[in-house]
């Protein structure tokens, strides 16, 4: 027989293997935990299962999943059996983690609801028929339920119905455009999330939220609210039966190695998660080549054509200034620099030219007054007049002599 202390230390041990597995022992209310890392890992309870895949973690923490008295039947989606709390309810995944319902019970049609943190709008999901299964990128309550219908068909983008599904599927480059037809709604709000499956981008692709993307361009209705509520990407008011879109990169910033998008549509207090769609940015996305170029993509790569008088950095998407100092041995560059080898002593740069010249010698100076010829300063006029009215030849200016002789008597003596 074993001893009731043997039994106690068997069950330590037993305790302490499982957390070491990345699993522990359930405590009393039914409550399934587990220490789940960046290896990812698994919860079960009650045939709910919920799958953490790897890198959906950056560290090791305590997960658990508990019954608790809910509902989150929404519209046309009624919860079929009970609710099931996730726990830390503050988590955010960078890849969705994956929820089965194994065991509903009278349901034709089988979905499942979630609601992220500790409450809030509900998410639906049917995508793969007759199974209950869905894709979470936080943690919240979640439950199984008969599926109801959609508020909105999507005609695009092509939707596939599971993340793995899109992964393999040709991106969409820079934009995605939407067009959709919703259902008696007097609001549509736009739910995408992006998530990186093949954890390239080590960072958070939706800033807390729905905010990866922003909606331009959109007709048949107009933007009402952006991201701010936390609750969708935006939110349109229609005014048409049909609303197109566009769905541009904002917080998501350049991917260029492809992501998937979950798309879904709501109004209220839920919304359809109504499939995935594969993104990404081209080579050239957000490259201004410092603005001196253009950038253009070579393949899966990208190089810029830089303008006159600039050429490739360093950093191979930047152009910069080409010092231009070609027949020149002194002043600028062009580049904010000066041109090599300079000027010596007694020599300056004649910056326009670009050459080195004497330095004019400071003791050489030019008297500023000059010394001009009167032509009057002897009396007389350029046209033989003096500046007295008499001519140079003894007469006056009216014809009459001035008492002087011109070389002939007049019968009188002097």
């Amino acid at each position: 027989m074993v001893s009731t202390s043997a039994r106690a230390s068997n069950t330590v041990l037993l305790a302490a293997a499982l957390a070491l597995s990345g699993f522990s022992l359930g405590g009393c209310g039914g409550a399934g935990e587990a220490t789940i890392g960046p290896e990812g890992g698994e919860l079960e309870l009650s045939g709910v299962k919920v799958v953490i895949p790897p890198g959906a973690l950056g560290q090791s923490r305590l997960l658990k999943i508990t019954p608790v008295d809910a509902d989150l039947s929404r519209g046309g989606f009624k919860q079929s059996g009970g609710a099931y709390q996730l726990e830390p309810l503050d988590l955010i995944l960078k890849i969705p983690a994956t929820v089965t319902f194994s065991k509903l019970k009278d349901v034709d049609d089988p979905a499942v609801l979630f609601v992220a943190g500790d409450g809030g709008r509900a998410h639906t999901f049917t995508p793969v028929p007759g199974q209950a299964i869905g894709y979470i990128g936080a943690f919240g309550t979640v439950a199984g339920a008969n599926a109801g219908p959609v508020m909105t068909t999507i005609e695009e983008p092509t939707l596939v119905a599971t993340p793995d599904e899109a992964d393999a599927a040709a991106p969409s480059v820079d934009v995605l455009h939407f067009k959709l037809t919703p259902t008696g709604l007097p609001f549509v709000d736009v739910v995408l999330s992006a998530y990186d499956l093949r954890g390239e981008h080590n960072r958070d692709l939706n800033g807390g939220a729905h905010c990866g993307f922003k909606i331009e361009n959109v007709v048949g209705g107009s933007i009402a609210t952006g991201c701010t509520r936390g609750l969708a990407t935006a939110t349109i008011t229609p005014d048409s039966s049909v609303i197109e879109f566009d769905a541009v990169p904002f917080l998501i910033g350049k991917v260029d190695t492809p992501v998937i998008v979950q798309v879904g549509i709501g109004s209220t207090d839920f919304a359809n998660t109504l499939g995935y769609a594969t993104f990404k940015t081209s080579p050239c996305f957000s490259e201004t080549c410092s603005g001196r170029g253009a950038c253009v993509a070579q393949g899966e790569g990208a190089a810029c054509e830089c303008d006159p008088g600039y050429g490739p950095a360093e950093d191979e998407l930047a152009c910069e200034c080409i010092p231009s100092c070609a027949g020149r041995e002194c002043g600028p560059d062009s580049c904010g620099g000066t041109c090599a080898p300079g000027c010596g002593g007694g020599f300056m740069c004649n910056n326009d030219a670009g050459a080195c010249e004497p330095v004019p010698d400071p003791t050489t100076t030019t008297d500023p007054t000059t010394t001009t010829t009167d032509p009057t300063t002897d009396g007389t006029t350029t046209d033989g007049t003096t500046t007295d009215g008499t001519t140079t030849d003894g007469t006056t200016t009216d014809g009459t002599t001035d008492g002087t002789t011109d070389g002939t008597t007049d019968g009188t003596t002097t």
